[in-house]
């Protein structure tokens, strides 16, 4: 497995375990419970929407890299 390989499989679970974690949040399992919930809906938010743009960033990369010249 070449080092390429290996940084896009990391990039892949970091992305979803971002993903992960805003749900997390916003389900209120992880965060105290004595947080304003507009903050904790606020920072899932944040967190879901930077996963999925580390999964689009990386998409768009590999894609790139892929396509002939």
């Amino acid at each position: 497995m070449d080092a390429g390989r290996i940084l896009w499989i990391i990039g892949l679970v970091t992305a979803v375990l971002i993903s992960t974690l805003g749900f997390v949040v916003i389900l209120n399992i992880v965060v105290p419970t004595d947080l304003p919930s507009n903050f904790r809906t606020m920072l899932g938010a944040i967190l879901m929407l930077y996963g999925i743009y580390r999964f689009i960033a990386l998409w768009m990369k590999r894609k790139e890299q892929s396509e002939p010249e």
